[in-house]
């Protein structure tokens, strides 16, 4: 699930005014705590037994990139429990359980508008 801001205008120029590494510290900081907000929501909403899979649900940064800075909020499948993916997506014998699509609606917004809070408090 990805989520665009528009309309922040001033902030974006602050932003770009800023020295090039300044600026992407700010925002790899910023989106790293709402990730982690988020992976510890998803941790509390996910169905478990053993907890091998909750233990499984990781915050990992964004490939690098000139045009893109973020985290991304993971369920790593590995073979110890390959039915991780099956539990999230579903089968056709069995329904989608979607904990962590779920949380990323309930929280995306708020993660959002919490990263630009973030933001604003380094660059002003």
């Amino acid at each position: 699930m990805r989520f665009e801001v528009r309309g922040t205008a001033e902030l974006i120029a602050k932003l770009k005014a800023m020295k090039g590494a300044k600026a992407k510290a700010v925002l790899r900081k910023s989106t790293r705590a709402q990730a982690k907000v988020i992976a510890a929501r998803a941790k509390t909403e996910w169905p478990t037994k053993s907890g091998e899979t909750v233990r499984n649900i990781k915050v990992r940064a964004l490939k690098r990139s000139r045009t893109r800075i973020g985290h991304t909020v993971r369920l790593q499948v590995a073979s110890p429990t390959p039915y991780r993916s099956y539990v999230e997506l579903g089968t056709r014998h069995m329904k989608p359980r979607g904990a962590l699509k779920r949380t990323a609606e309930t929280l995306g917004h708020s993660a959002v508008n919490a990263v630009l809070e973030a933001i604003e408090k380094e660059v002003l």
